[in-house]
């Protein structure tokens, strides 16, 4: 409703499923459901917002939680949807690879402000690769030859589950000031998406190379191509990369007119690079003693009496570069 806070509201729901279907959610579970129904407890109008619910008739759980860090992470799991019972079947190395990413999230993060975390997944040729991000979970949709072999998890796919959930640090937990806002009305300030997606894309690349869903080398050869690709964007001659996220509401559809001038959501690629050259001139000027890790700890570090999402400006994220090494951020 109109004026309605909320972080105030609280919602109960249920849910009616075809017989035998299950379903997941990240959102905690309660008595009171009657046949073929899932209940659900009372949690803020923003958490239930920000919760989809997956469901189907054939459902699988694979733990990500790798053994030596079961004391040291919250609960993982990842929840796969398909339209066959073999489409569960999830190559285990692919699965070994997504709890390897998980600990790597944690090193690179330094705390959790979660404390479960579901990966939902729809393996399904039906509906078109996508992928969203959530606090306490992330929707993902891959076609079924991406999961069935590592050498067909590839491109976008690959890189699909590692940055949707980097987003629970980058996006969901600290959010740009001007996108926090107190009901679902207000319009969002976007021009801070150079951090929201920009670091979020080398975030989650980083992971992905680190937990080894892709080799150092080929980590090397996206980053060549990303800075290919920036340094014949002509578009930047008049369009600044702050410009593409406050534009980013008329930059998500393409157009027909002067595209390559117009520029699109460039904070994605651009943005990566933005915080690769941090990472660069953070290890080159500490002689190896800073990189990104340390930025990432002191910047996501988990406050459970601060407000979630918890809220920054461009100042900030000066400040805390400075805090590492003093410089003309």
């Amino acid at each position: 409703p109109e004026g309605a806070k909320i972080d105030e509201t609280q919602i109960t729901s249920k849910v009616l499923l075809p017989d035998a279907w299950k379903a997941s959610a990240a959102l905690p579970t309660a008595d009171g459901a009657g046949e073929n129904q899932v209940a659900y407890g009372a949690v803020s109008l923003r958490l239930f917002v920000d919760s989809p619910i997956m469901c189907g008739l054939y459902h699988k759980t694979y733990d990500l939680i790798e053994p030596s860090e079961k004391r040291k992470i919250p609960p993982h799991r990842l929840q796969v949807f398909g339209e066959t019972e073999r489409a569960l079947a999830v190559h285990p190395e692919i699965v070994k690879r997504y709890a390897a990413m998980v600990t790597q999230a944690a090193r690179v993060a330094g705390s959790h402000p979660f404390d479960q975390f579901e990966v939902l997944l729809a393996v399904t040729d039906s509906l078109p690769p996508n992928g969203l991000e959530h606090s306490r979970s992330s929707f993902n949709v891959l076609p079924t030859s991406a999961m069935s072999n590592p050498r067909s998890l590839r491109g976008w796919n690959r890189l699909l589950v590692p940055h949707e959930y980097m987003h629970a640090w980058c996006g969901k937990y600290r959010c740009p000031a001007g996108m926090v806002t107190t009901d679902f009305h207000t319009p969002m300030d976007t021009d801070l998406l150079w951090v929201y997606e920009g670091l979020t894309q080398y975030l989650g690349e980083l992971v992905e190379a680190r937990c080894g869903l892709m080799s150092p080398q080929e980590f090397r050869q996206r980053l060549q191509a990303e800075l290919r690709n920036a340094m014949h964007q002509q578009g930047r001659q008049w369009r600044s990369l702050a410009d593409t996220g406050a534009a980013s509401h008329l930059l998500r559809d393409g157009s027909r007119n002067w595209p390559n001038l117009r520029r699109s959501q460039d904070y994605y690629m651009e943005g990566m690079l933005f915080w690769l050259e941090v990472d660069g001139i953070l290890r080159e000027k500490t002689k190896g003693a800073k990189s990104i890790d340390d930025f990432c700890h002191a910047f996501f570090k988990y406050d459970p009496n601060a407000p979630n999402p918890r809220g920054y400006t461009r100042e900030e994220v000066v400040q805390t570069l400075e805090s590492l090494l003093p410089y003309d951020w």
